[in-house]
């Protein structure tokens, strides 16, 4: 029988998570699993009839652990609130055969996470960073690129600072660490006026000075 027209059984899919924060030290880091001494992201294998935005869930809330009876998963995992996963890139990963991984982005407050022993946070710029396995570190690299563009675009789209109110300077501040540079405060302010809704209040600034408080726009 000619093998091109037999039926070919379907590859793998697991789905990897690069879950982003901004630590108390204003570094924009990633969260990963240790395993073996070995950083890499949380991943889950998908399902069977499973969509990829659940399985890349349980990646995040739930660590898949070899210890556990049976093979299953443990009851260890990122506690923090719901949030929206961004899918990036398909990976082929061919040492394992036919497989391929799904990337996805998750933003979180630091403030709202709370990490797990199996879990911990590492800046993205940091010598640490560079031992994140392959191809997770492509996909910490795709994923910080990513946000840093929409980050250029609006002011703290995905909510690093949880108050609905910010200031400019605060917001300016947040850029700077997620763009690991520093942003001129005029055009800072030109570019991201338009999509803040001034509120007519103000508030203590870091300075002393009174400061006016905004909201985000809501996107159109």
């Amino acid at each position: 029988m000619d093998s091109t027209n037999m039926p070919r059984q379907g590859p793998t899919v697991a789905v990897a998570m690069a879950a982003l924060t901004v630590t108390p030290e204003q570094k924009l880091a990633v969260i990963l699993c240790e395993a073996e001494g070995l950083l890499m992201l949380p991943r889950a294998e998908v399902g069977s009839g499973e969509r990829l935005k659940h399985a890349a869930r349980r990646a995040l809330y739930t660590v898949q652990s070899s210890e556990s009876e049976g093979g299953g998963s443990s009851e260890s995992g990122l506690n923090a609130g719901p949030t929206t996963f961004q899918q990036l890139q398909v990976f082929e990963r061919p040492e394992d055969g036919w497989a391929l991984t799904v990337s996805y982005l998750a933003a979180f407050p630091y403030d709202s996470i709370d990490l797990t022993e199996d879990f911990r946070v590492v800046p993205v710029e940091s010598e640490i960073a560079q031992r994140i396995v392959q191809p997770d570190r492509e996909i910490v690299e795709h994923a910080t690129g990513f946000l840093r563009r929409e980050y250029q675009l609006r002011p703290d789209p995905y909510w690093f600072l949880e108050s609905d109110e910010v200031t400019l300077l605060d917001l300016r501040a947040l850029h700077q660490t997620v763009a690991n540079r520093v942003i001129l405060k005029d055009s800072f302010r030109r570019r991201m006026l338009p999509r803040l809704v001034a509120t007519g209040e103000v508030t203590q600034g870091r300075l002393g000075k009174p400061a006016q408080t905004y909201t985000r726009k809501p996107l159109s």
